[in-house]
């Protein structure tokens, strides 16, 4: 009687053990599920559209936005990235970047096409670093005209006509897993993006240059 009361209790001591290591594993597989969870996030994007272009009474550009691209060297590099831009038919300048390590070749917004091709040829990588907002005006018209911060117009005509020339911003909902990639099929769209309209003055290059200004606007 007295073997069989021991055996009984090593039996609940067993049960009891089997039992306590499936609550653990069922609490750890638990935990990181809710680690998992958290670490996918949801995250709302807004994406501006490249603001829409000023120009004269002959449709001649007086203020636009280019996209401005680059590719990164080291200086050992600096042959073949000269070549590369030979073949593009742009000035080699290059920069020198921040950390010191690496030199940076600005491209312009009409040879990307052409530059896409190249730095696959010459194993470089082509990134877009910003916009730029560019105009041909004196200084004086370049007041009339105003300046833009960060895709938004802050003085002149290109804040008095920032919504039309800006456009509508788009508002894009994206979820992102544990290792950074955007999830397939995650891609909402909570606000669609309205491209901005071109902006037609009553004046000529000629006459804004000559610090003729007029506000008028051509419909």
């Amino acid at each position: 009687m007295k073997r069989i009361n021991i055996l009984f209790a090593c039996f609940i001591c067993w049960g009891l053990l089997v039992i306590s290591s499936s609550a653990v594993i069922v609490i750890k597989k638990r935990q990181d599920l809710l680690d998992f969870s958290r670490k996918i996030a949801e995250r709302t994007v807004t994406i501006y559209p490249v603001r829409a272009s000023i120009l004269d009474c002959n449709g001649v550009k007086v203020a636009w936005t280019e996209w401005q691209f680059y590719f990164r060297f080291v200086p050992k590099q600096a042959a073949s990235a000269e070549k590369l831009c030979n073949e593009l038919g742009i000035i080699f300048a290059p920069e020198n970047v921040s950390d010191k390590k690496y030199l940076q070749q600005n491209i312009p917004a009409e040879k990307t096409a052409a530059a896409v091709k190249l730095v696959r040829k010459y194993k470089f990588r082509l990134r877009k670093v910003s916009v730029r907002r560019y105009n041909r005006l004196s200084a004086a018209a370049e007041y009339f005209i105003g300046r833009t911060v960060e895709h938004c117009g802050i003085s002149g005509i290109e804040a008095e006509y920032n919504n039309i020339l800006q456009g509508q911003p788009g508002i894009y909902r994206i979820m992102r897993g544990p290792s950074g990639k955007i999830a397939k099929n995650s891609f909402k769209v909570v606000s669609p993006m309205r491209v901005g309209s071109d902006l037609r003055l009553k004046s000529s290059l000629l006459e804004l240059q000559c610090g003729i200004f007029s506000k008028e606007v051509m419909q």
